[in-house]
């Protein structure tokens, strides 16, 4: 039994997918990747720049235990603005506040609650994106843009605020604490889900 070791833009046959799958990024609790369309045809990540795309996951020990390296394609320019790389793959995470808690009238009613908690040092470094509320019988509703108010990057904090506003206005969730997570992209814009402290797919541990 061999364990490859991950490398972005790597191309991997598992033994778990018929299909060549491509690592485009990853930590030790998850790996994102990639795979054709069709034998022969574009990587799907190529090919969403004007669409909505939700990013395949799964847990290192998954995707790497016995998993044969093919080839290695780095990531073109379209693919890394894509996937952008340098975002965090989940931020404003706090195991013991519900988004119903933040339901409220102004940011340092929500800022104190939170800090009360702790304090994510996260920066969000772009100015854009989408935040992916969850409906009241499970799913995902329409991602709502949101911009950043100093107009070049995101604190976690704010992220979060900005997040309970649209959750909120959807459905008030009495959840098992909160957090945000990489979703994809929509539109060329990097989108996250609004989540609770463990995430969706069951991959986190702590």
């Amino acid at each position: 039994m061999t364990k490859a070791q991950p490398k972005t833009g790597t191309v991997y046959r598992v033994t778990w997918d018929n299909r060549p799958l491509r690592v485009i990024g990853f930590d030790g609790h998850e790996v994102f990747y990639d795979c054709k369309i069709e034998d022969g045809g574009d990587w799907l990540l190529a090919g969403s720049s004007q669409r909505r795309c939700h990013f395949y996951r799964t847990s290192p020990s998954v995707f790497f235990e016995n998993a044969t390296e093919l080839e290695h394609i780095p990531l073109s320019p379209e693919e890394h603005r894509l996937f952008r790389p340098d975002l965090p793959l989940r931020t404003g995470r706090y195991p013991s506040i519900s988004w119903a808690d933040l339901n409220l009238p102004g940011y340092d009613d929500c800022r104190a609650i939170l800090m009360q908690d702790s304090t994510p040092k996260d920066i969000i470094p772009c100015n854009k994106l989408l935040l992916v509320p969850a409906g009241p019988k499970g799913g995902f509703r329409k991602g709502v843009p949101v911009e950043a108010d100093n107009g070049e990057n995101f604190s976690a904090l704010e992220l979060v605020w900005k997040a309970q506003h649209i959750q909120n206005a959807v459905f008030s969730r009495n959840s098992e604490g909160i957090g945000l997570y990489r979703l994809g992209s929509e539109a060329g814009l990097p989108s996250y889900y609004i989540g609770e402290y463990m995430d969706m797919a069951g991959l986190l541990r702590d």
